[in-house]
This record gives C-alpha cells, structure tokens and sequence, in this order.
C-alpha cells in the first residue's frame, strides 16, 4: 500500500442498523454448518455493542444484536 486514491464516490458501506449508526470496526467473519456468522463492533446512539450478522447465501443477511 504505497500509492494511494482518494474515494470521491458513493459510499461504499452504509449504517444498516441503530447500533452501528457510527461506525462499526473490527469485524471476524467464520462459517458453521452453513450458516456465515459476522460478528462486529458497532457504535451508534445508544453506545458499544458486539453485533452478528448471519447469512447462508452470502446476499442476504440477518442482523441481530448482541450486548
């Protein structure tokens, strides 16, 4: 990563649930039994939280939050 672009685009990733409304960071992505679980942290209004999103065909996904 030496030469960098500046974005001046659309972005690219938006906020899809009230706990992530921030930012969300440092995300761990693993598969089981089918099922791709995407756990995150997330910031919104509310404070910090582990998120989980889940999908089993990698376009649709479920959120669910974890506190």
């Amino acid at each position: 990563l030496v030469n960098w672009t500046k974005w001046n685009g659309p972005h690219l990733i938006q906020p899809s649930e009230p706990w992530d409304a921030t930012y969300a960071h440092k995300p761990w992505v693993l598969k089981h039994e089918g099922v791709v679980y995407h756990y995150y942290c997330a910031v919104g209004n509310e404070g910090r939280v582990i998120a989980l999103a889940t999908s089993k065909d990698l376009r649709a996904a479920t959120a669910a939050q974890a506190r």
